[in-house]
């Protein structure tokens, strides 16, 4: 189902490259990454899956600004869909509103009922959501016609192509026809918007939204990630191509070094996630022991504070030996403690002090008293 954004006057629709295991729909969509160059507009490349397989979908979004109609720019959300991720929950994340097909077939001799097989997959697939193979735009690429003993191409195609669709060779390896392929499915999807635009029934569905902010390559893939942990999948992602050149580049570099006492001996082989929460920067990696065994995962957080700012020092401890022996405060205080009085022996009795002041006072009052009275 493609989508029609009036607030960026732009049309998305979904092209996915679909074909048996090995057949090359994973190298196809790396190929034309490759091959779009020069007035395309890319996102990244990116990787996703279940973590517990080995082929994986990749996935890149492009804008055609030479493809316009009616005013609105075309983007095609491209997708591979692998026959070895047989996980359901995967294939509906990536089959779900499908546009476009590109049914990638194996020219290789021993090929054959793996074709065939993709086929019936595929017809299936696209029953769920009720639509059916016929009613889609459709090219048929014959692939690793480079290869050793390939089979003709119209003994490949004669089992899968009951409804006439195009037919192109390739060698997507060498990237021989993957641009010719992609000009072929686009052009064919932009003339079924055509008229679905034109309200002719029968052509791509189109759903009308008005976004202020555009959906980005990053928003669609966690999305995929996030349906697919729902359902239990150890899903993981990787981008493995910079931002397009108009990005912002990225900035200096800080070293960081980690390893916790228990992963000792272990080595990172892979970045699971990364998220930010709170402004902390979480990142799951995957570890593996030196000389094989279970790898494991270990989560690291980059606090937000200045990398140069001076950690606290540790007290020192000073080692307890016999040549330095630790000092208890008390051991060289004297066992008793014998107090004597401040007067000394040829000293007056403190008595006569007392006397001596008295008489001292009544002196001096008289004296004073006579002086005023007199």
């Amino acid at each position: 189902m493609a989508v029609i954004n009036f607030a960026h006057r732009e049309i998305t629709a979904k092209i996915v490259y679909f074909g048996a295991t090995g057949a090359g729909c994973n190298t196809n969509v790396r190929a034309l990454y490759e091959l779009l160059e020069g007035t395309e507009v890319k996102s990244r490349l990116h990787e996703f899956g279940p973590g517990d397989t080995k082929e994986r979908t990749w996935y890149f979004d492009v804008q055609v600004p030479a493809s316009k109609l009616s005013g609105f720019t075309i983007r095609y959300r491209v997708y591979s869909m692998p026959g070895g991720l047989t996980l359901l929950a995967h294939r509906k994340q990536v089959m779900e509103g499908v546009d476009a097909i590109v049914l990638v077939a194996d020219s290789r001799a021993d090929a054959a009922n793996a074709n065939e097989q993709a086929l019936l997959e595929l017809e299936e697939v696209l029953a769920e959501q009720e639509l059916e193979l016929a009613g889609l735009p459709v090219v048929l690429q014959v692939n690793q016609t480079d290869r050793e003993g390939a089979r003709d191409e119209t003994a490949v195609v004669f089992d899968l192509n009951p409804y006439g669709f195009p037919v192109l060779s390739a060698a997507a390896k060498s990237h021989v026809g993957v641009r010719d392929t992609f000009d072929r499915i686009a052009t064919l999807t932009l003339e079924r918007i055509r008229l679905a635009m034109a309200g002719e029934e029968g052509a791509i569905a189109l759903k009308a939204v008005h976004r202020p902010t555009a959906e980005t390559d990053d928003d669609v893939v966690k999305k995929h990630l996030a349906a697919l942990r729902r359902e239990g999948s150890t899903a993981s992602e990787r981008t493995l191509d910079a931002a397009p050149s108009t990005a912002t580049p990225p900035g200096s570099s800080v070293e960081v070094p980690f390893q916790p006492r228990d992963f000792a001996g272990s080595y990172p082989v892979r970045v699971v996630e990364a998220n930010m929460e709170d402004g902390q920067v979480y990142v799951d990696v995957e570890f593996e022991r030196m000389g094989g065994g279970e790898t494991r995962q270990l989560r690291v957080k980059l606090a937000n504070r200045p990398t140069d700012s001076p950690a606290m020092p540790r007290p020192v401890a000073l080692p307890v030996t016999s040549a330095s022996p630790v000092m208890n405060v008390t051991q060289n205080l004297p066992d008793k403690v014998e107090l004597t009085s401040w007067v000394e022996d040829d000293d007056m009795p403190p008595v006569w002090y007392g006397i001596l002041g008295i008489g001292g006072g009544i002196v001096t009052g008289v004296m004073i008293g006579f002086l005023l009275f007199h």
